[in-house]
C-alpha cells in the first residue's frame, strides 16, 4: 500500500507526513502529553514503515509540529486552523503548481485539551481510550474525525490517499467509539476547560 503512495507521490524526494496541531491548553500535564503524542507519531510510523512494502518512505517521512504559537491556537476553531493549514500548504507549494492530493497535503491533526488528557490519561493506564482528531482541510461536510493517537502512521496516511477514502473511512464505523465520545475529563483535569 507504501509502494502505492511512493509511485503516486512523483517522486523520491517529496516528502510526506503530517502537520500536527497543538490546541491544548498551557499546563504540565498538557506538555507531557504533548511530548508522549510526538514520541507515539514518531515511533507508530518508522515501525509501520519497517513492516511495509516501501519501507525507504522512512527518509522520506517529515512531521511538522505546530505550537510554537500555543496562545493563538489555545482557543482555534477547526475554520481558523483550516485557514492556517492552507496558508501552509500554498507556502510548501511552488507558485502555481496547486494543491497536491497527497494526503500531506490533504488533512492534518489537531490535539486539542481532550485530546490531550485522553493521551496523559491512557499514559497513566487509565480507562481513557487516546484520541486525536484527524482534519479534512479542503471540504465542509464531516470534516473532523477522532482518531486513536496510535492510528497515526504509515497505514492511515497511505489509505487517505485514495479517492474517496474520507468519505468510507468517516462511514465505516471503525472509530465510532472515538467519533462518539464526549468525555467529561474534569476542570481538574483539563485545566483552562
Amino acid at each position: 500500500m507504501l509502494q502505492q503512495q511512493a509511485s503516486r507521490s512523483g517522486g523520491k524526494n517529496e516528502k510526506w507526513g503530517w502537520v500536527i496541531y497543538r490546541c491544548g491548553c498551557p499546563s504540565q500535564m498538557l506538555d507531557d502529553a504533548w511530548d508522549t503524542l510526538k514520541i507515539l507519531a514518531g515511533e507508530n510510523t518508522r515501525e509501520s514503515v519497517s513492516q511495509s512494502d516501501a519501507p525507504e518512505m522512512a527518509d522520506r517521512l517529515e512531521w511538522v509540529f505546530v505550537d510554537e504559537a500555543r496562545s493563538a491556537l489555545v482557543d482555534a476553531s477547526v475554520g481558523e486552523l483550516k485557514q492556517r493549514f492552507r496558508e501552509w500548504v500554498r507556502a510548501e507549494q511552488k507558485a502555481g503548481d496547486g494543491v497536491p492530493d497527497s494526503p500531506r497535503y490533504q488533512y492534518f491533526i489537531q490535539a486539542d485539551c481532550k485530546s490531550l488528557a485522553s493521551i496523559f490519561n491512557n499514559a497513566l493506564n487509565q480507562w481513557t481510550p487516546d484520541h486525536v482528531n484527524l482534519i479534512r482541510a479542503w471540504e465542509g461536510e464531516d470534516d473532523v474525525m477522532k482518531i486513536p493517537a496510535t492510528a497515526i502512521g504509515a497505514e492511515l496516511y497511505a489509505e487517505l490517499a485514495d479517492e474517496g477514502a474520507w468519505s468510507a473511512l468517516y462511514h465505516s464505523g471503525r472509530y465510532d467509539e472515538y467519533l462518539e465520545d464526549d468525555t467529561d475529563y474534569g476542570d481538574e483535569r483539563v485545566p483552562g476547560s
